[in-house]
């Protein structure tokens, strides 16, 4: 089945250290582009996440946030003392000198920077690692899923334009026998007006029309069209990524119409090849976003 390559996925992950939450978003690229964005202090984990993406994810654009919010206690913070002392000193000084009113209080000393100040907490890099690595494969899990839905409404739409031109191919195959006569009715009645004649060298007649149904037959194109349009099908229920497969094929379906095109002078083949090349051009439009 195939996969869009359009998602997003959420994931956390948390223990006494704190929660790891991760966001993933992806969009349609011609190769694999990841970027990760970390908060101060975890950019040494990049290879691990860049790792776990990669064995996901094999294109498009990867765009990979994560954020982590350390758990707070009682020992996360601490009193810078010499501060707090210099400065209780510095106001009760000018208290005294200016004869002030109103007393010191708590507030008045933690107002002032630095008196209170976070601990730098020394992380469990381990368990760190094993934080974002659950978060992530959590975001990943998900981001997939959604790819997978995705991916199963393309190959829908898809099978649906891949009928329409393959019907299309077969009314150009059953008009084939009918162009001989076509062109005899055509060739006839040309040299009828030019010349006045009514009697025609039927030989020489023959071999004319046998010269334009060879230039003008398309059986070749069709057959590989309609080849194409097979290995199109089967590509749309494989495991693996086919984007590249998919635009490929799509690329020499639209190199078999145009040939078609060119052979046929019937307006009825050639309504056929504009409604063809119309839902080509769809399908293109959709493999664009296939991994």
């Amino acid at each position: 089945m195939i996969k869009s390559m359009t998602g997003y996925g959420k994931g956390t992950a948390s223990s006494q250290l704190g929660e790891i939450s991760i966001e993933i978003k992806t969009v349609n690229h011609r190769f694999r582009d990841i970027s990760v964005r970390f908060p101060n202090g975890l950019n040494n984990f990049e290879s691990t996440v860049r790792k776990e993406i990669e064995g996901v994810i094999l294109r498009g654009k990867i765009d990979t946030f994560i954020g982590f919010e350390a758990a707070i206690n009682e020992k996360s913070f601490e009193v810078n003392l010499p501060v707090a002392r210099g400065y209780h000193q510095a106001l009760t000084k000018l208290q005294n000198e200016l004869s002030l009113k109103g007393d010191l209080t708590v507030a008045h000393m933690v107002s002032v920077k630095d008196v209170i100040k976070a601990k730098e907490i020394e992380l469990d890099e381990a368990l760190l690692k094993e934080l974002i690595i659950k978060a992530l494969k959590e975001a990943l899990l998900s981001l997939d899923d959604m790819r997978k839905t995705e991916g199963s409404s393309l190959g829908i739409d898809i099978k649906k334009r891949l009928s329409i031109i393959y019907d299309a191919s077969k009314r150009v195959e059953s008009k084939q026998p009918e162009l001989a006569d076509h062109y005899m009715a055509r060739l006839r009645k040309r040299i009828s007006e030019l010349t006045g004649e009514t009697d025609l060298d039927e030989t020489r007649l023959i071999q004319e029309v046998a010269i334009m149904a060879e230039k003008s037959d398309v059986t070749e194109e069709t057959v590989r069209l309609e080849s194409h349009i097979k290995q199109f099908e089967e590509l749309l229920i494989t495991e693996e990524p086919v984007g590249r497969k998919l635009d490929f094929l799509i690329q020499e379906m639209n190199r078999e119409v145009n040939t078609i095109g060119s052979k046929s002078g019937d307006s009825e083949l050639s309504r056929c090849v504009v409604d063809m090349k119309a839902e080509i051009e769809r399908i293109r439009e959709q493999v664009q976003n296939v991994e």
